[in-house]
């Protein structure tokens, strides 16, 4: 009790000297602050007084307790105060948050509180020792509350944002404002609609936080257009450019820009993006973005088009079809060279006979010393005729191949590889069969042509010196009777 006595001497003479200091250096606009200092102070100065002035009466001992527990208070809160309200104090310590403040009055508060209970000869320890259960029972009760307290304490570690910030949370323009102040159980946020939102610290650890102020207040702003396929996208690109430059709220640098971002179903779709620092007035600027676009859209005679579409009425002709079909057969195979010996009525029963086939980039149409009976004509596309590897011969629309595995049943002599998409009309053994016995001297004049055509293939291995003898060359009377064979004519 005599060190009670002896500290409760300080506190009388500290606590005018820190009422002095707040009334001269709190600002006059946070002097409301001040009103629960001075009820202490008065209540301080009463309770001593009374017990200064009744040292031997009974309840002198429960008064002076009251008021060294008053004079504590008061001069924890007084200089909480003098640390974070205070012009000098703003100087010399850095900003503290609100909820780190109301923690550590908290902390003060409990610490004049056990030393007001020490004095008067209770031990706190032995209060929180005797109630576990009831301990418990608040810790549970308050475990939301507690989770708040701690998660605003990891945001404000964390410097995840300040009071001022701009912040959106998860995405989410309702959750979009700035922030106003960081207690110890919500975060408040002003939001573009000057709408006050309480959000539990909770929540906040849990949110996807976008800080727009940091690192810097300048952010990137979208605004989404369409404009119609007729329109030139070099010209849709010049004038969205125009159409921002100038507007108030919009950077010149960083520059805006312009991208495509899809082709919809009527449109082509586009982002125009563009820098700004004012994050309030965002909306705003964006509206006269859109404005000025449409005044520049109708200076250029360009259009934003609306939803569209093309309707095509078809009459499914199954007979109509399969004439074109064989209308296109039968005019690729008047191009080939050892066809044109055939009459009209001929060529019409091969080309009747005769279908089309479809290669991707790539594929092997025919591979070296692989069987076969079929001649390819070529309607669309590039081929490459490899030998060793090698390309020795290009085919395009207009050639033809494996007219020696038509006519006697030789193995392929070669391997042709489509060099791009390709159409090709192919003709079998049956068609041509048909069209020998109609016509047996076809034969004789198909032999003579082939033949000359092996000595030209010949002639391009040597030139490209991947010479190797083909599998068959035959003189012309040589390759006509193999051919009489094979048709057994």
């Amino acid at each position: 009790m005599e060190s009670a006595w002896a500290m409760g001497g300080v506190l009388v003479a500290s606590a005018p000297l820190l009422l002095v200091a707040l009334l001269l250096l709190v600002p006059r606009d946070r002097r409301q602050l001040l009103r629960f200092p001075l009820f202490l102070f008065a209540i301080s100065v009463v309770l001593v007084g009374v017990a200064w002035l009744l040292p031997s009466h009974r309840v002198s001992r429960a008064v002076w307790v009251a008021g060294y527990g008053s004079l504590l208070l008061f001069n924890a809160r007084a200089a909480l105060l003098l640390v974070t309200q205070t012009r000098l104090s703003r100087r010399v310590f850095p900003p503290i948050s609100k909820i780190v403040a109301d923690i550590a009055q908290g902390l003060l508060y409990l610490a004049a509180a056990v030393i007001t209970l020490h004095s008067a000869g209770i031990e706190a320890g032995n209060l929180f020792t005797t109630s576990a259960v009831l301990t418990a029972v608040l810790g549970l009760a308050l475990q939301e509350t507690l989770g708040n307290l701690f998660s605003g304490l990891a945001l404000q570690l964390g410097k995840a944002f300040d009071v001022g910030d701009w912040v959106e949370l998860d995405g989410s323009q309702a959750h979009t404002g700035r922030v106003v102040e960081v207690g110890w159980r919500a975060t408040k946020l002003l939001t573009l609609d000057d709408v006050e939102v309480i959000i539990p610290n909770g929540f906040m650890a849990k949110a996807l936080i976008r800080n727009l102020t940091r690192p810097t207040p300048i952010t990137r702003r979208k605004v989404a257009f369409s404009s119609s396929y007729s329109d030139v996208p070099g010209g849709v690109v010049e004038a969205a450019l125009g159409a921002v430059r100038g507007v108030p709220g919009v950077l010149a640098t960083p520059a805006p820009s312009v991208i495509l971002l899809a082709y919809g179903e009527s449109s082509m779709d586009w982002s125009l993006r563009y820098y700004s620092d004012d994050v309030p007035g965002g909306p705003v600027t964006d509206s006269e973005v859109r404005t000025r676009l449409w005044y520049r859209f109708r200076r250029e005679n360009l259009t934003f088009p609306f939803p569209q579409r093309d309707v095509r009425m078809v009459v499914s002709d199954a007979a109509a079809q399969a004439s074109r079909r064989l209308d296109e057969r039968l005019s690729a195979l008047q191009r080939i060279p050892i066809l044109e010996l055939l009459d009209p009525e001929s060529l019409a029963l091969l080309a009747e006979k005769s279908e089309t086939r479809l290669y991707g980039p790539g594929e092997s149409v025919v591979v070296v010393g692989e069987p076969g009976a079929d001649l390819f004509g070529v309607l669309h596309g590039e081929l490459r005729v490899l030998a060793d590897q090698a390309v020795v011969a290009r085919l395009g629309a207009g050639d033809f191949f494996g007219e020696m595995s038509l006519l006697t049943g030789e193995p392929r002599a070669a391997t042709v590889v489509a060099g791009s998409p390709c159409e090709l009309v192919v003709v079998g053994h049956d068609a041509l069969q048909q069209a020998f016995q109609a016509h047996p001297e076809l034969m004789e004049r198909l032999s003579a042509l082939v033949s000359e055509r092996q000595l030209a293939l010949e002639a391009h291995r040597i030139e490209a010196s991947v010479y190797r003898p083909l599998p068959v060359l035959l003189p012309a009377n040589e390759l006509l009777s193999r051919i009489r064979t094979f048709f057994q004519i």
